[in-house]
């Protein structure tokens, strides 16, 4: 299974979750909309469910007992803190923040972990998808109140890579029903920001090497394919602006790729 080293995802997970506290903290308008129904608030409330993250660390199982479930556990961390304002929140996720990375740091990047649906991650998969979570729900905020959003390139390819264990979870059975094909995922910048999703009859598998031949090659902007895998952005800007490009045998399948998966 796919790990990375795990300083190098901390390191992504604490950047963003300080840019995220920080924005989150000066937020005039906490009841503009984000994301989905979800207002700023709620997106800040969101987060202060790392801290089972924490627990997942130490061998709790998660509250959720199946990628299904995670929207009603969701649901419910918005729920449980309704009375604190954003400023309150910023210093909540903070904390939450604080206490998973510290565990974190006990743990190697190949250490498996427990996640949801009693699903066995790397413990460096786990520190990307928070990682994740920071930049992009920022990104969800930062919108919402006009504000700029800088992601940084390294962060998002750590992200990404970090992701992969996760990605055969989040494929969307109907969206990618019966598909055989093979992708060579590049992020720029970076030679090693690199990856294979391979599809057999609608199935993924995120193989270490890369295949001799693949069906679609794809070179991407790092921000531009984190907010994409993340379903936040459409291709089409993208590709106009030259941020994500497709080649190979079959490149009409990379203009496919988003709606094979589920929203994370």
């Amino acid at each position: 299974m796919l790990t990375l080293d795990q300083d190098r995802v901390i390191a992504a997970a604490d950047r963003g979750a300080r840019q995220f506290c920080e924005l989150l903290g000066t937020a005039g308008d906490p009841d503009a909309r984000a994301i989905g129904t979800w207002r700023v608030r709620d997106v800040g409330a969101h987060l202060t469910g790392v801290s089972a993250y924490t627990a997942m660390l130490r061998g709790v199982p998660s509250p959720a007992r199946s990628i299904d479930g995670i929207a009603g556990w969701n649901a419910s961390n918005v729920a449980a803190v309704a009375d604190l304002d954003c400023a309150g929140l910023a210093a909540r996720v903070a904390d939450a923040y604080g206490e998973f990375l510290a565990e974190a740091r006990r743990h190697p990047g190949d250490d498996l972990v427990g996640w949801h649906g009693g699903l066995q991650l790397p413990s460096s998969a786990l520190c990307a998808v928070l990682a994740g979570e920071a930049y992009v729900h920022g990104w969800d905020i930062a919108r919402a109140l006009g504000r700029s959003w800088p992601l940084d390139p390294g962060d998002m390819r750590t992200t990404f890579l970090g992701l992969l264990p996760v990605l055969p979870h989040y494929v969307d059975p109907e969206g990618a029903d019966g598909l055989t094909a093979t992708f060579d995922i590049r992020l720029r910048g970076d030679p090693d920001a690199r990856a294979t999703l391979a599809f057999t009859d609608g199935r993924l598998s995120v193989p270490e090497s890369s295949p001799d031949r693949v069906d679609c090659r794809i070179s991407s902007d790092p921000a531009a394919f984190v907010l994409i895998t993340y379903g936040r952005t459409g291709l089409l800007r993208p590709v106009l602006a030259g941020r994500i490009l497709a080649t190979g045998r079959r490149p009409w399948l990379g203009l496919t790729l988003p709606r094979r998966f589920r929203r994370p």
